[in-house]
């Protein structure tokens, strides 16, 4: 996991978090970022906070193997990116773009905005420096390194239980595909 922290004195920071699991299960094989309001400033320490629990604050969202790509290719490129994800009781609008100010470009920003199906539509984003954008790459590329060594490894155990058609259980193997068998509609 990693996660930043922007809190600021008008209590309108954000923090954001992206998650893959460590040792993920072959049908668990999710990205997640997770965005939350600052909920407080103490001024006298110049700190702020990401306490509040209420769904109001928050949103997650799951990416799959080609929006991770998609993010990669965008630091890369220094382009935008954005996507739409609907359910039945929300949308979430994702974008992850060159972060300007000033007309200079200072970063990428990270933002998504949710709509539910009923009720308002709140917005969270956060802004990565140069160097934060490396980790985020970084991150997103050890996250699909590590979805596809286990797709490969599904892959290799389906192909050692599958004998060739009319062989006997312990002769060759068949060259197949695991599209119809477990695994194979696995989403990142």
């Amino acid at each position: 996991m990693i996660a930043f922290y922007k809190p600021n004195k008008s209590n309108k920071g954000h923090g954001c978090s992206f998650q893959y699991p460590e040792d993920p299960a072959p049908k668990n094989l999710a990205l997640f970022f997770n965005f939350a309001k600052q909920s407080s400033w103490d001024a006298s320490k110049g700190q702020g906070a990401f306490q509040n629990r209420e769904r109001s604050h928050n949103v997650s969202g799951k990416l799959n193997q080609k929006e991770a790509g998609e993010i990669i290719h965008a630091i890369e490129k220094n382009v935008k990116f954005s996507t739409v994800h609907k359910s039945a009781g929300q949308a979430l609008s994702i974008t992850f773009e060159p972060y300007m100010r000033e007309g200079k470009q200072v970063g990428f920003s990270f933002a998504v905005f949710q709509t539910p199906k009923d009720g308002p539509k709140k917005g969270f984003y956060i802004g990565f420096s140069f160097g934060e954008a490396v980790v985020v790459r970084e991150f997103l590329l050890k996250c699909l390194e590590v979805y596809f060594e286990t797709k490969i490894a599904i892959f290799q155990s389906y192909e050692r239980k599958v004998p060739a058609k009319g062989a006997p259980a312990s002769g060759p193997l068949k060259e197949t595909s695991p599209a119809s068998k477990a695994g194979a509609d696995l989403d990142f």
